[in-house]
């Protein structure tokens, strides 16, 4: 079996919506559920009009004060294969300590908790931690004194020198605790750290919560996740890789083409108990989006790979509505955005929900999950734009507004894509709540990346912003 090597760390994903439509809709419920019962009825307002769309052939051009652009659309138009879509109003969790009992619970049962965290470890783990780091330190000595001493050079160096500065960090905070450390672990009697442990059949088990900011030319981007893993692997991995120093697992080729697997569960078993995990920590409306084989990578101290082997199973899911994700895994290289928007650098938006789970004859070693939200509403069988009126409002933006945007202008600009999707909004309170909405995506599309790329509004005409790389 050809090895592909699957990310599995789900916090790093595509960019996402910082802005909303400039025109305010109301997609309460209570305000439009019986309409929308009555439109229904009518075939023309779902689905069913685009059955015969295929493509989108235009061209002309937008005129600046300085310049002119020719736009040209040769567009394929895709649509879900779905009856109807709807607006779903979603609600990110309040993490606090009884969201940690819950989610803890959940993973661990009836299994005795420790604290995990550094201020709570005991001694004999804090010395391992300190002779890791300084093994590190002392590599990256040694690679700082072979760096010569160019410009180019220099630029290493200082790398080298940064990542020097932050493993001695680590083991002065180390070191710092554990002069106050337990011999042992201690019971969690609270829920107000990150990090608990607990045994099951002999092996330890880590879960954690994280939270992150990174900065971004759209604003901060947030991100939570939950992850569970061994805390070691050396004591869950298969023999063919067990003498290796190092091991590390992930998702590591499409799932129907490993013969080879050794996991005596079957599929459907591993996906059951996957799904059963995920409802028990409350993720919401999970659709399987990918399923790869269980990869096991030994490494040696040279930190060159001596082993590989399959072992199981990792499912991906994302948050979904009628068994349609509603995010895709395309990357959103630019967008259309207005320079006249304000202060983009003070914005905070968070990613889509996603979980990762990882099932062998062990069950389920580890569990990767992202901005977690729950679905708190849903609006059915909303009515969308005829496409010709749709055609028409992109058409009339790009040449009476296409120099009204932030993005890289160009004697030409080429469209290849027309997309029905489902996109998220930012609610204006600024408390964690989001709506996916159907939007129609025009962009120039390369092998999973969307540059160029303008959103509008399915239900109501206007334009939308959307994700962007830069």
């Amino acid at each position: 079996m050809k090895k592909r090597i699957v990310a599995a760390l789900l916090c790093v994903s595509i960019f996402l919506l910082t802005g909303c439509s400039n025109k305010k809709i109301n997609y309460d419920i209570e305000n439009t559920q019986s309409t929308q019962s009555e439109k229904q009825t009518t075939g023309d307002s779902m689905l069913a009009q685009f059955a015969d769309a295929e493509t989108w052939e235009d061209s002309f051009e937008a005129v600046g004060e300085y310049t002119t652009t020719k736009i040209t659309i040769d567009a394929q138009i895709e649509v879900p294969g779905v009856q109807s879509m709807s607006v779903i109003e979603v609600q990110e969790p309040k993490v606090d300590a009884a969201y940690r009992e819950k989610m803890v619970k959940a993973v661990f049962g009836d299994s005795e908790i420790y604290f995990y965290d550094e201020t709570n470890l005991p001694k004999g783990q804090l010395l391992e931690k300190i002779a890791a780091y300084q093994e590190q330190l002392i590599q990256l000595q040694e690679q700082q004194a072979q760096v010569g001493d160019g410009l180019v050079d220099k630029n290493k160096r200082d790398s080298i020198q940064q990542q020097m500065d932050e493993c001695q960090r680590q083991i002065d905070s180390l070191e710092k605790s554990y002069e106050t450390a337990p011999e042992d672990f201690i019971s969690a009697d609270n829920y107000q750290s990150d990090v608990y442990l607990a045994y099951k059949d002999g092996n330890g088990y880590v879960l954690r919560f994280e939270n992150g900011d990174e900065e971004g030319m759209q604003g901060v981007r947030r991100t939570f996740c939950i992850t569970l893993s061994p805390e070691e692997n050396h004591d869950l991995c298969p023999e063919e890789v067990k003498d290796s120093p190092q091991i590390f697992y992930a998702g590591a080729g499409d799932i129907g083409d490993a013969d080879d697997n050794s996991c005596r569960m079957s599929r459907e078993s591993a996906e059951n108990l996957s799904l059963g995990m995920l409802s028990d920590l409350g993720f919401s409306n999970p659709v399987q989006t990918d399923a790869w084989a269980l990869g096991w990578f030994g490494y040696n101290e040279e930190n060159s790979e001596e082993g590989f082997c399959i072992d199981g199973y990792q499912f991906v899911y994302q948050l979904g509505i009628d068994q349609m994700p509603l995010v895709d895994n395309g990357f959103y290289f630019s967008s259309f955005l207005p320079k006249d928007r304000e202060n983009p650098e003070k914005t905070e938006y968070s990613e889509n929900a996603r979980a990762a789970v990882s099932v062998t004859d062990d069950g389920i070693i580890g569990i990767e999950i992202s901005n977690p939200v729950e679905v708190t509403n849903r609006t059915p069988d909303v009515e969308l734009l005829p496409l010709e009126n749709v055609k028409e409002i992109f058409k009339n933006e790009l040449m009476n507004h296409f120099f009204d945007y932030d993005i890289h202008i160009d004697q030409t600009m080429h469209f290849t894509k027309l997309s029905l999707i489902y996109l998220r909004v930012a609610a204006d309170n600024g408390n964690g709540t989001y709506s996916y909405i159907p939007v129609w995506r025009l962009c120039y599309e390369d092998d999973g990346t969307y540059r160029n790329t303008l959103f509008l509004n399915a239900i109501d005409g206007s334009i939308v912003y959307g994700p962007s790389a830069y």
